[in-house]
């Protein structure tokens, strides 16, 4: 175990292990070699790695393949939560942050696995912003980034297009995130992804539990109904996988709140502009134990949010009626539907494959065109004064 305390201070340029690495102040500073501990516990002071791999929960071998950058920090098992703590990787500043502050500099990487989603994000700062700088790269094996992932601001316009790794980016966090470069190759400040509904219809998106007929253990299967549909149980669900709970009441609307509101009747937003209200009554009046009363769900939004996040997890009620339960496909209509999805998600031809076809139906033609003529040609012609018979 190593503990900084406030004024202490730990440099190491060969690595190292260890059961918890636990910051109570002071700075950690790292200029080389693998350092790989079990657990964090950071309450204050700053991370500083250069040409270096830290890691929380991974050995060498895990990373292998992962990310050949020459400054890493890797999260592998746990949260890694902190409150006035600042990371610098691949950067000398790390005392120039602010608390909770994280940057990547240069040819730096953030490295998440499947082995931190134990129900929390793999990160968890309670203020501070995340940066990263042209040249880096998140390495996402099968992980993505939960919600309450920073405090106040997530800009990855750092990252070019095709750094990812593993599964693709899935933005959980309800924030503002500004992306890197776009198809064309240019970076774009500001890029905005709303969630978006088709006017003509939709399939209402939920996934549940069922007990299948002729189960043996229905008490059992009950019970666990029963257990997943406590609201404690169903925001931490909610927290864990993102989805939307089937389950409503006063507990499950307090956590929206949390997650979403970004004010009350009245304020205004970053930009000056009112915020709108996002009706939930809907969803969850009546089923309240009186800490709201019924028309009281409502949550105070900007115009832009109230068309992302909270719209794909709590899609207005003009949204629900327009949407429709999809019914169970027996193997013909699975197996017909499949076939139309292929269609739909097809990739266009490119533009050098029409160029082939063209190319060969042109040589086709004209070696037909060609074999015609010499056809022709081949036939005597018949002597003066006569005429062909056939």
């Amino acid at each position: 175990e190593l503990w900084i305390a406030e004024a202490g201070r730990y440099e190491t340029a060969a690595g190292g292990s260890g059961d918890v690495l636990r910051m109570k102040g002071g700075d950690y500073v790292q200029t080389g070699g693998f350092a790989r501990w079990d657990k964090a516990d950071f309450t204050k002071g700053a991370v500083s790695v250069q040409k270096a791999t830290l890691a929380f929960g991974m050995t060498e071998k895990d990373l292998e393949g992962l990310t050949k950058k020459n400054a890493v920090l890797a999260l592998g098992a746990g949260t890694l939560a902190m409150n006035d703590v600042s990371i610098a990787v691949g950067d000398a500043g790390a005392t120039q942050l602010g608390a909770g502050d994280i940057f990547f500099g240069d040819e730096s990487a953030l490295v998440f696995t499947t082995a931190n989603l134990d129900g929390k994000a793999p990160l968890v700062s309670t203020d501070g912003k995340l940066t990263v700088e042209k040249g880096s790269e998140l390495v996402l094996a099968n992980a993505s980034l939960g919600r309450h992932y920073l405090g106040d601001e997530i800009d990855l316009s750092g990252i070019e297009e095709g750094a990812w790794t593993g599964e693709d980016f899935v933005n959980k966090t309800g924030q503002e995130v500004t992306f890197g470069a776009d198809e064309d190759g240019v970076y774009h400040e500001g890029i905005y992804l709303n969630y978006i509904v088709p006017e003509e219809c939709s399939n209402i998106w939920f996934d549940g539990w069922v007990m299948p007929k002729g189960a043996q253990n229905t008490e059992a299967a009950e019970a666990f109904v029963d257990f997943l549909s406590r609201p404690e149980n169903a925001v931490a669900n909610m927290n864990y996988i993102g989805y939307t709970s089937s389950v409503a009441g006063d507990a499950v609307f307090e956590e929206m709140v949390d997650w979403y509101a970004e004010g009350e009747a009245g304020d205004v937003d970053e930009n000056g502009d009112p915020l709108v209200p996002y009706d939930l009554n809907y969803f969850f009046e009546g089923t309240g134990d009186g800490a709201y009363a019924d028309g009281d769900y409502v949550i105070y939004v900007s115009a832009e949010s109230a068309k992302r996040q909270i719209s794909a997890q709590y899609p207005t009620e003009e949204v629900i009626a327009r949407s429709a339960i999809m019914q169970h496909f027996d193997d013909a209509t699975n197996a017909a539907v499949n076939e139309m999805w292929e269609e739909v998600k097809g990739l266009p031809i490119p533009l050098w494959a029409y160029i082939v076809i063209a190319a060969i139906a042109a040589a086709a033609l004209v070696i037909g065109l060609s074999y015609m003529y010499k056809g022709k040609r081949a036939e005597p012609k018949p002597k003066k004064g006569y005429t062909r018979v056939s």
